[in-house]
């Protein structure tokens, strides 16, 4: 738990989850942290499948979150994954 994310903001994508909270994914290094609004506090996520940045992130009304497209090492990720 930290009050900082220990990301870089190039290639984040951010979503709002229906708790407050937010999703940050992607990025370099690759982010997959959760910004807790009761804590006050950053909180490691779970790794995505595919590394990537410059994506898309849509929380979806199911509660996952849709990361799509993007950036994956030195190539175009033609992916999307559910979150």
């Amino acid at each position: 738990q930290s009050t900082q994310a220990n990301c870089s903001p190039a290639g984040v994508a951010a979503s709002l989850l229906h708790d407050t909270s937010v999703l940050l994914t992607g990025g370099s290094p690759a982010a997959r942290a959760a910004w807790r609004y009761a804590t006050g506090r950053w909180h490691d996520a779970a790794p995505m499948a595919e590394v990537r940045s410059w994506h898309t992130s849509t929380a979806l009304a199911s509660g996952d979150v849709l990361v799509a497209g993007g950036r994956s090492a030195d190539s175009v990720a033609e992916s999307a994954e559910l979150y």
